[in-house]
């Protein structure tokens, strides 16, 4: 994520930042249109595995799918994107229903 895109992403999500820096988020787009390329090279680094995550992930079964993430995220270890997922209707009586015409390619 370019340096650009955090300090639009900032305005656009906090107004006091806005009014602060004395840009708003709609002039500090129209002003970096063009200009929000990063081509700074990266290091290639391994990151440490999350405990948390990785315990989430052990509870799918072997071989799940998308569908088993997304009914895994409303099993109580993750309240918040279970929230998130029902506010949207993504519930896991809705991943039930649609398990038959979503499927994950070979």
């Amino acid at each position: 994520i370019a340096p650009a895109h955090l300090a639009l992403a900032c305005l656009g999500a906090a107004p006091e930042i806005a009014r602060a820096a004395g840009i708003s988020a709609p002039r500090a787009r129209s002003v970096l249109r063009g200009r929000t390329r990063d081509d700074s090279s990266v290091e290639p680094r391994a990151l440490e595995a999350d405990e948390a995550l990785t315990a989430f992930v052990r509870g799918l079964a072997p071989g799940a799918g998308s569908l088993e993430l997304l009914a895994r995220f409303h099993g109580g270890a993750t309240p918040e994107l279970s929230q998130l997922l029902a506010r949207h209707r993504v519930t896991v009586a809705f991943l039930a229903r649609v398990a038959g015409a979503f499927r994950d390619p070979d």
